[in-house]
Order: C-alpha cells, then sequence, then structure tokens
C-alpha cells in the first residue's frame, strides 16, 4: 500500500521549533469534550506547532520509544471545526486513493476501531494503515469516532507496528475530557 498524509496535510518536520501555548494545547471538540495535549509528551519530544487556521492544534512529533529505540514521527491535527466528511468515509477516502487495486468492501474491512485510555477514559477511534515495502516506510492514520472527523492522529515508522506505535505515543500526550454537564 501506497502511504498517505491524513487530510491532505503536508506537515513538514524541518519547520521551526517553537514551544506550543496553553492556549494551542486544548480544544472543545464537536460533541462538547476537551481535548487538551500535556506539557510533558514523553516518550516525544517536544511537539512542534504548524501554522494552519484550518487547525485549533496541529503539531508535528518526534517519538522514539526509551526501551526499545524504536520510533518515529507523526502529527496531532484537530480541526476548528468538525470536517465535511464521517470518521469512516474520511479513511475510507484514503483508502480508495491508494488502493484503487481492492474493491470497496475490502478496503473499508481494514479500517479498524481501537479503543484508548487517554487518562483515564476511554475515546474511541477508527484506524487505518498501511505500508509502502520499496521505501521501507509504514503509517498509521486514527481519528476519533464523532460525527464529522476532527481529531487525527497520524504515525509513521518502519512498519505498520511500529507506526501504530508512534500514534500509541502521541497519545499517551493527549486527554479527552467529558462534555459539561447540561445543569441540573
Amino acid at each position: 500500500m501506497k502511504l498517505w498524509l491524513g487530510l491532505g496535510l503536508s506537515v513538514g518536520l524541518l519547520a521551526l521549533a517553537a514551544p506550543v501555548t496553553a492556549q494551542e494545547r486544548t480544544h472543545r471538540l464537536q460533541d462538547g469534550r476537551l481535548l487538551a495535549l500535556a506539557a510533558d509528551t514523553a516518550p516525544c519530544g517536544e511537539p512542534t506547532p504548524q501554522d494552519d487556521a484550518r487547525y485549533a492544534i496541529v503539531v508535528n512529533f518526534q517519538c522514539r520509544d526509551a526501551a526499545s529505540g524504536v520510533g518515529g514521527d507523526g502529527f496531532l491535527a484537530v480541526g476548528q471545526a468538525p470536517g465535511e466528511t464521517t470518521p469512516r468515509d474520511y479513511l475510507a477516502e484514503i483508502a480508495a486513493e491508494y488502493r484503487p487495486d481492492l474493491s470497496a468492501e475490502v478496503r473499508d474491512r481494514e479500517i479498524v476501531a481501537a479503543t484508548f485510555d487517554l487518562e483515564g477514559r476511554e475515546s474511541r477511534f477508527l484506524c487505518l494503515s498501511g505500508s509502502d515495502l520499496a521505501r521501507d516506510r509504514a503509517e498509521t492514520t486514527c481519528v476519533l469516532d464523532q460525527p464529522k472527523t476532527q481529531v487525527i492522529v497520524h504515525g509513521r515508522s518502519g512498519n505498520v507496528e511500529q507506526a501504530y506505535g508512534v500514534v500509541l505515543m502521541i497519545l499517551f500526550g493527549v486527554t479527552i475530557g467529558e462534555a459539561p454537564s447540561q445543569g441540573r
């Protein structure tokens, strides 16, 4: 499978490093929950923010597991507002672009649900992985399962398992809190 850049985002990893401010670390999602990026993003280095007005948060990461030495790069993108498609449709579009040789049914089976524990709260994502064996590169894109696409986490590494590991390392520094209560 060829590689993709989730959202068609050309997130340059050589951008000038600048600290991410507290304001750029939180955003209220379409369902009312609050997404927050922790000040400590270990096992990833300090996030490198990108300037794109469409996103409340868009940061690049370099991640490495201290014990195994395995790592890669990736990004977290949180839209200012929800996108136009559902997370499943968004991932299906990526799969169709890079795997036109497969039927829609087969491509749809490549999209898998994953539940991640983000600081004690479970959040469901839909994920798609693929690799380019000729370039010894793999990528995983996970999208928070909401009515419309808004939160995308993307990891790149030497193989699919490692790319998925980069997504997990990025999510280690993310929390998605409960929506505020609706009055009593």
